[in-house]
């Protein structure tokens, strides 16, 4: 009804809700956030960082063992050091894709349609809504990398346990009785009695999660022991996907380096830029939070002008639409995960022969 007043004061959820903004929210994808912190996070270059790719390969090289030593001196005994090769590659593809069209730009207030300065190399667009929606875009690209990841992984021999399947362990209840193969105390030693080295890295939910939220509150137990000393040594990555890839109250423990996320990006170098027909390439990073700190997970970004009636297919429903003019946004990201090797990094005879650094758990809590 026109009554001449001023219409109503339309606000962002994000200046309602501030860090609560659904939109901007990204979920911590644990496995992926362990694999971008610790060891030697993105050590192998799969591009060449300026739109070249070339084929990787690892060398290694098995450790001798105590058959091959001799208990006396002579002249005519020789071993043979040999290296090995694996190759690395980038098998999995994630993308997410949006419109956002001129004629729904055009309903907003002027002040939607102010630019913001994004990618490498940087080009300009428009804040709110392009914006908006690549953050909100950028949670379920990770997340999906993550649920990927999980799905790649080779699990590794626990030389405690005897084999790479899942070890069964307890956090106890009981704090008057010191335990000495249960709990952190056994994750701890399972580590050290299979070899590997640096802090473990522990990613899961469930029990485990829990249990570190309680360490943050914990004193000496009754018998001596203050567990939080014993988390400290650790570093822990919440992620839900470790039971919907593992099962209920399972979690994963990881040696730093020995496991590694590989990329490959497209959009840099003589690929990146603007392209005759209306498209600009380039590359951008996701934050991810993890801590109190945000670490960049770059990914390739196509944007597309569309200036001719387009018929689009809904990714998700199937539905189609068409977009007479506007902008086309493809946030891709092409990667692929690097192990110890499990059959040949160790030698048939040695005591760490299949252990690559990677094993898992089944927490109870009696």
């Amino acid at each position: 009804m026109a009554t001449g007043f001023c219409p109503y004061l339309l606000q962002h959820i994000g200046e309602v809700t501030q860090s609560a903004n659904p939109m901007w929210k990204v979920q911590p994808p644990g496995l992926l956030n362990m694999l971008l912190t610790a060891g030697n996070p993105l050590a192998v270059k799969y591009d060449q960082g300026d739109g070249h790719r070339r084929d990787v390969q690892v060398k290694y090289r098995a450790p001798f063992t105590v058959a091959q030593t001799d208990t006396s001196l002579s002249c005519d005994q020789i071993l043979t050091p040999a290296y090995t090769e694996t190759s690395v590659t980038v098998g999995n593809t994630r993308q997410i894709a949006f419109v956002i069209a001129d004629s729904t730009m055009e309903r907003y207030c002027s002040d939607a349609t102010n630019s913001v300065t994004l990618g490498k190399p940087a080009t300009s667009f428009m804040n709110e809504e392009i914006m908006g929606t690549i953050m909100s875009s950028a949670n379920a690209l990770l997340q999906a990398v993550t649920q990927d990841i999980w799905a790649l992984l080779t699990w590794g021999f626990n030389l405690v346990f005897g084999s790479n399947a899942v070890c069964p362990i307890n956090l106890p209840q009981n704090a008057t009785t010191q335990t000495l193969n249960e709990g952190m105390t056994k994750i701890l030693s399972d580590y050290g009695k299979t070899y590997l080295t640096g802090r473990p890295q522990i990613v899961g939910s469930g029990l485990i999660y829990n249990y570190f939220l309680q360490q943050f509150a914990k004193s000496t137990d009754t018998f001596g022991l203050n567990s939080k000393i014993m988390a400290g040594q650790t570093d822990f990555y919440f992620d839900n996907y470790a039971e919907t890839s593992l099962g209920t109250n399972r979690f994963a423990v990881f040696e730093p380096g020995s496991i590694q996320i590989v990329k490959m990006l497209h959009y840099r170098g003589f690929q990146a830029g603007a392209r005759p027909g209306g498209s600009f390439f380039a590359t951008l990073p996701l934050p991810i939070q993890v801590a109190d700190q945000v670490v960049p997970y770059e990914v390739d970004m196509q944007l597309r002008y569309v200036d001719c009636p387009t018929t689009f297919t809904d990714a998700y429903s199937g539905a189609t639409s068409t977009v007479t003019k506007g902008w086309q946004v493809i946030l891709s990201t092409n990667f692929g995960l690097f192990q110890i090797p499990t059959f040949d990094a160790y030698r048939v005879d040695d005591s760490r022969y299949r252990v690559n650094g990677a094993l898992r758990y089944a927490a109870t809590n009696n």
